[in-house]
């Protein structure tokens, strides 16, 4: 047994010495970046100093920060922030592809069916007269054109059929002539004055045509009515084709185009669509609502559209060529500046201005400058990015040389941890301590 004891001393040592170097070996780094240490105030976080010390504001003790630099940090632009993995999952950043392509627009507005104004006719008479016969005597009347509508007395014309008889039975040409042009002057057709040169007497009553078809939509004259010259006498309207007018909000206008397809829904008619194009846009602002008012022209088949009716007109905006563009949740809008935060790799944001265009329907935005195809931009969490970009300017103003003190007369001129903090140079160091007695007690002159 006293044999085994130097072996077993042997084996005792050596399992010691293995396990003082495991114990002594290094553990290996778990971070990639290295830690800087910073001191700074609870109260205070724009107070940024190398070591510890007083506040020079508040005078409380600052306290360690550990900043994590990335290797690469000389090569980032000061614009950059870092934010590492665990916290970009804790606050739900999500980024988006910048891409180039066409954008559309679709409109969805309300509109009105109104008559189309190339299609309306008054019809009024050249001469005073008295009303001998209607033949339109109601109104909403379908007349085609041609169609009598009723027949005048005018003494002015009836002179003027004896003229031209006189000056025929007399072989005078040019008078004849001349009497012809002062009646058709006055409306009377080439077919009346025909018959009236072969009956070889005047017409007591001339009748009045309807210009073109349609619908008789307003009637302003009875029989035995005296009606002066130039005075509407009926109002008919052409409804084969009709006017559709929207108002549309004035940063719509941009994707409107004529020619334009629209489509044109009726409440009482569901399921039937009609389909039209844009005619013209207006180019005046309404004021008020701040709409520019569009005219779509339909056909109207069978009247199924009827002036005073609403409907909804739907119209897909003229697409873009190529741009860039991106989610427009994407841009940070402060009246001034649009910002957006892009995504330049291993954890880190850059905060970049850019100038918008036009904004589509698919919820996208066009990007006239400063980002480019292919590019990751912040979606999500850009709120809470922003704060940490606007607080590191802040920090980083406080570190320009100009703002902060110099590193070699830093030890100098920083107070002591062990010191006070500096009182307000309005202030005495010390303030003399107040006397305080019993108020029983007398003065010592009259004791």
């Amino acid at each position: 047994m006293t044999r085994m004891w130097p072996f077993i001393l042997l084996g005792i040592m050596i399992g010691a010495a293995g396990t003082w170097m495991l114990v002594s070996e290094p553990a290996p780094s778990v971070t990639n970046e290295p830690e800087n240490e910073e001191w700074t105030c609870g109260m205070h976080p724009t107070v940024v100093r190398d070591g510890p010390g007083p506040c020079p504001i508040c005078g409380m003790s600052l306290v360690p920060r550990r900043v994590a630099t990335s290797v690469h940090a000389h090569d980032r632009s000061p614009a950059q922030i870092f934010v590492d993995p665990a916290t970009r999952q804790a606050i739900g950043v999500r980024t988006s592809r910048v891409r180039r392509g066409p954008l559309t627009r679709g409109l969805r507005v309300l509109a009105r069916v109104v008559p189309d104004e190339r299609r309306e006719t008054i019809v009024t008479t050249k001469y005073a007269g008295w009303v001998e016969k209607i033949f339109v005597n109601e109104t909403g009347q379908v007349i085609a054109k041609g169609e009598r509508l009723l027949s005048l007395y005018s003494p002015e014309v009836y002179a003027g059929q004896q003229e031209l008889l006189l000056a025929v039975r007399q072989g005078n040409r040019a008078l004849a002539d001349s009497a012809k042009e002062r009646l058709r002057s006055l409306d009377v057709t080439r077919h009346q004055l025909n018959r009236i040169l072969s009956a070889g007497q005047a017409q007591r009553a001339i009748s009045r045509h309807s210009p073109g078809d349609g619908y008789v939509l307003n009637k302003h004259v009875v029989e035995g009515q005296y009606v002066a010259a130039g005075q509407p006498l009926y109002y008919i309207v052409d409804l084969s084709r009709v006017w559709v007018e929207a108002d549309v909000y004035e940063y719509d206008v941009a994707w409107l185009t004529l020619g334009l397809r629209a489509t044109f829904r009726l409440a009482y008619a569901p399921g039937e669509t009609l389909t039209g194009q844009v005619g013209f846009i207006y180019p005046t602002v309404d004021e008020t609502s701040r709409t520019v008012r569009v005219r779509l022209e339909f056909d109207n088949p069978g009247l199924i559209m009827r002036p005073g009716m609403f409907g909804i007109v739907e119209l897909e905006g003229h697409p873009t060529e190529d741009v860039i563009n991106v989610i427009d949740s994407a841009v940070l809008r402060s009246g001034r500046r649009n910002i957006v935060f892009v995504a330049v790799g291993d954890g880190h944001f850059e905060a970049r201005e850019v100038s918008l265009g036009r904004a589509a329907a698919n919820g996208r935005v066009e990007i006239r400058s400063g980002l480019r195809a292919g590019e990751r931009v912040v979606t999500q969490s850009q709120f809470l990015l922003d704060s940490e970009s606007r607080l590191r300017e802040a920090i980083d103003k406080l570190r320009t040389p100009s703002s902060r003190p110099n590193p070699s007369s830093a030890p100098a001129s920083r107070p002591s941890s062990a010191s006070p903090p500096p009182r307000p140079a309005s202030l005495p160091a010390t303030a003399p301590a107040p006397t305080s007695r019993p108020a029983s007690s007398p003065p010592e002159a009259e004791r």
